[in-house]
């Protein structure tokens, strides 16, 4: 099951996109160890899968928002029940292996962190080999300005492996930098950490930049606290300063920053010359918010309904951006919208977006716990799993894939575990 997390590019019949066209959905390879965990709980505990209450209010809430807004606009197919199977089905195989587990989150994590410096090893192993010259061995070869290539391992893309190693590299991170109740160096965590950390920078991700600075920050306020205030426009400073060198050094992702700012900032304003000087990744996220913001002038509460964007987005492209850019850039990432921010204000509209944040921010553990020996592995996952949902957030809008929703859950149950401890720690003491 934890192994499902880094088996994206594990596909059926291949994962060409002609042969993905010919099926109605994909079917992973995992799916078996889907059925089988799903199979194995209900003959262990001779009952079917309790979804925690929490999810069943969030899903419930979505999935009813999603049914008004599939019938606003005419769409309540086999697209918004496609999704509501696969979002139920991944996350009661997600559920089921936590309480198969005995709700035993440590040992869970470290069957994740040692899986993860297995992928990375590899990912570090396929640089050497495409330094060396041996392209003819993978697909989808592409060479940065600095001369590496960006690396995917065993998954589909090198954005994936980068959401995938988040959690980790973040845990060690905090294992040889963090506070003394986290911080363990030893040999293994070195290497595992430089394994990571190379795989990850190799990846060339604008996705994992973003979550790299966040790991920065976040260990600077763990190890620092309220001295963060004063290192923090440091920080800037020194950034600012390096700011030509880093754009020279990072080209391909700097190109990648400025147009999709410039996207968001011009909005539906933005004219067709600046959308045809951006490269093909930053157009698929602004044409895709174009689209969104079209679905809310219709509905905005509900929006168009779970699995509904690709349906919008196929329906009013052409009309939006023309025909030359359908056959220069194609309909990109118009199954997740390229984000799952608006892949949701697409799908789930207002409603879909209060939930988002609810989901994110709720469970959060800023600083709570990281200075007791007993909840800091807590705080560290919990983090970690943060900056991935942000990193997700920003830049995929695939609802399961990843391991989503056992991320989700670890997020959760951190959350409260560490509240539980604190719970204890507030209440008076009893006289013996």
């Amino acid at each position: 099951m934890i192994a499902s997390i880094f088996m994206d590019d594990f596909i059926i019949g291949g994962s060409s996109n002609v042969t993905r066209a010919k099926m109605p959905f994909d079917i992973y390879y995992y799916y078996l160890f889907f059925v089988l965990i799903i199979l194995f709980f209900v003959s262990k505990f001779k009952s079917i899968l309790p979804y925690p209450r929490y999810f069943i209010i969030i899903i419930s809430l979505l999935f009813i928002g999603g049914v008004f807004g599939s019938l606003i606009m005419g769409l309540l197919g086999a697209s918004f029940f496609k999704q509501v199977f696969g979002i139920l089905f991944s996350a009661g195989a997600y559920y089921a292996t936590i309480k198969i587990a005995d709700n035993n989150i440590k040992s869970l994590f470290n069957k994740y962190l040692i899986l993860s410096f297995i992928v990375a090893f590899i990912g570090c192993i396929q640089e050497v080999f495409l330094i060396f010259g041996y392209h003819n061995y993978f697909s989808n070869v592409k060479k940065v300005s600095l001369g590496f290539y960006r690396v995917y391992s065993i998954m589909g893309e090198p954005y994936f492996l980068a959401v995938a190693l988040a959690p980790a590299l973040y845990y060690y991170f905090n294992v040889l930098f963090g506070p003394k109740t986290i911080r363990n160096f030893n040999n293994y965590n070195i290497v595992a950490f430089g394994t990571i950390f190379l795989c990850f920078v190799f990846t060339f991700s604008t996705g994992g930049f973003l979550g790299l600075g966040l790991m920065i920050v976040l260990l600077l306020y763990n190890r620092l606290k309220s001295k963060i205030y004063f290192f923090a426009p440091l920080l800037v400073l020194i950034i600012y300063a390096k700011w030509e060198s880093l754009n020279l050094d990072f080209y391909e992702v700097q190109v990648r920053i400025e147009d999709t700012l410039k996207g968001i900032l011009a909005g539906k304003e933005i004219s067709n010359e600046e959308l045809s000087e951006m490269n093909s990744s930053s157009f698929a996220l602004i044409s895709n918010l174009i689209i969104a913001q079209r679905t809310l002038t219709i509905s905005p509460f509900f929006g168009c309904g779970l699995g509904n964007h690709e349906h919008v987005s196929n329906a009013v492209f052409e009309t939006i951006f023309g025909k030359d850019f359908l056959i220069r850039f194609g309909n990109f990432n118009a199954k997740d919208a390229n984000s799952l921010f608006i892949r949701l204000m697409s799908e789930g509209g207002i409603l879909g977006l209060i939930l988002l944040v609810f989901v994110i921010f709720k469970p959060f553990v800023l600083i709570k716990g990281i200075r007791n020996p007993q909840t800091a592995y807590y705080t560290i996952i919990n983090q970690g799993v943060f900056i991935m949902i942000i990193v997700r957030v920003v830049r995929t809008g695939n609802y399961i894939s990843q391991g989503f929703f056992f991320f989700l859950f670890l997020y959760v149950i951190t959350y409260l575990e560490i509240k539980k401890f604190k719970n204890l720690d507030e209440q008076p003491l009893l006289p013996q």
